[in-house]
């Protein structure tokens, strides 16, 4: 429990900082979402990103839930969630997907 404590303030910390400190884009945001992404999972060793056959769909379900935790504060804080309808749903898409890996990689 301490370690995911200490990620998720870490990580608020780095975006905080690249975004309103150094006024990054979203696109740069999102670039930089992904390289942390990569790096924590596969310092986690999470098994189904380091599994070829769940890489694919796992990067995806992690994109979602990573640009949840990245964009949706971001939005609301912004007032630019209506703006973003077609990116908020695809951040939503981890929750029913959720359900599904819970289901199909028990």
């Amino acid at each position: 429990m301490p370690y995911v404590l200490i990620q998720y303030l870490v990580i608020v910390l780095i975006f905080s900082y690249f975004i309103f400190g150094l006024g990054w884009s979203e696109g740069r945001i999102f670039f930089l979402m992904i390289v942390v992404m990569y790096v924590l999972e596969f310092l986690w060793t999470n098994p189904l990103l380091l599994n070829p056959f769940t890489f694919i769909p796992v990067s995806f379900l992690l994109t979602s839930v990573w640009g949840f935790l990245t964009f949706i504060p971001l939005w609301v804080v912004q007032n630019e969630l209506r703006q973003n309808k077609l990116p908020v749903a695809l951040c939503l898409f981890w929750i029913p997907a959720g359900f599904v890996f819970a289901i199909v990689f028990k």
